[in-house]
C-alpha cells in the first residue's frame, strides 16, 4: 500500500515538473522541433482543470483554434493528421478525463504518437506512465528510454526523473556514467542519450 502511495506521489511530482519545464521552455526549442504550437497551450489544459475543479471535464481547452465546444471529430482529426501537439493534448484529455472518459490506454496511444515525433513533453509523460505502470505494465527500462529522449532535448523534468531513477536503480546510473565517459556529453550534469 505504501508503495502505491509513494508511486502516486512520485507520478504527481513528475507531472508537476514536466508542466513547469514545458511552460518555461523558450520558443526557440519549440521552433527547432517544428512544433509551432507552444507547449504552454497544451499545459494550460492540465493547469486549468487542476486549478478550477468546478469546471472539471467542461473546461474550455484550445488547440489550434479547436476547443472542447468544437466537435470531438475535429479535435481527433487534427491529431490523426499527425499534429504532435494535438496528439499530446488528446493524450492529456484521456489521461485526465477532460471532456472524455478517463482512459489510460487511449492516453498512452496518443502520447506515443506524439512522442514518436519527438515531442519532449509526451516523452516525459510516457516515461512517467511506464515508471508507475499507469495504463501499461510497469517498465523502468522504457521509462529510462523515454526520459532520455526528452532530456536530450533539454527537458528539465526528464533530467530530474532520470536523476531520480539513477538514485534508485544502479543499472540506470551505470548506463548514464558509461555514456558520459564515451563523450556523448559536454557537461557532467547532462543526461545520456538512449
Amino acid at each position: 500500500m505504501n508503495n502505491i502511495i509513494l508511486n502516486s506521489i512520485l507520478l504527481l511530482l513528475i507531472i508537476f515538473f514536466s508542466a513547469f519545464a514545458a511552460y518555461s521552455r523558450d520558443s526557440v526549442v519549440a521552433d527547432k522541433q517544428g512544433q509551432q504550437n507552444t507547449v504552454s497551450r497544451e499545459i494550460g489544459i492540465t493547469e486549468e482543470a487542476d486549478t478550477n475543479p468546478s469546471r472539471g471535464k467542461n473546461a474550455s481547452n484550445t488547440i489550434d483554434g479547436l476547443t472542447d465546444r468544437d466537435s470531438e471529430d475535429e479535435f481527433v482529426q487534427k491529431a490523426e493528421q499527425g499534429d504532435a501537439a494535438a496528439q499530446y493534448a488528446l493524450g492529456t484529455k484521456y489521461k485526465n478525463g477532460q471532456g472524455v472518459e478517463q482512459n489510460y490506454q487511449e492516453a498512452l496511444k496518443w502520447y506515443t504518437k506524439s512522442a514518436d515525433q519527438g515531442f519532449a513533453d509526451a516523452q516525459v509523460i510516457l516515461g512517467a506512465m511506464y515508471y508507475a505502470g499507469q495504463g501499461v505494465g510497469q517498465d523502468k527500462v522504457m521509462a529510462f528510454a523515454w526520459w532520455s529522449k526528452a532530456a536530450l532535448q533539454g527537458n528539465e523534468a526528464a533530467q530530474k526523473s532520470l536523476n531520480m531513477l539513477c538514485a534508485e536503480s544502479p543499472w540506470a546510473c551505470k548506463q548514464e556514467k558509461s555514456l558520459k565517459s564515451n563523450g556523448f556529453h559536454e557537461e557532467a550534469d547532462s543526461v545520456p542519450p538512449r
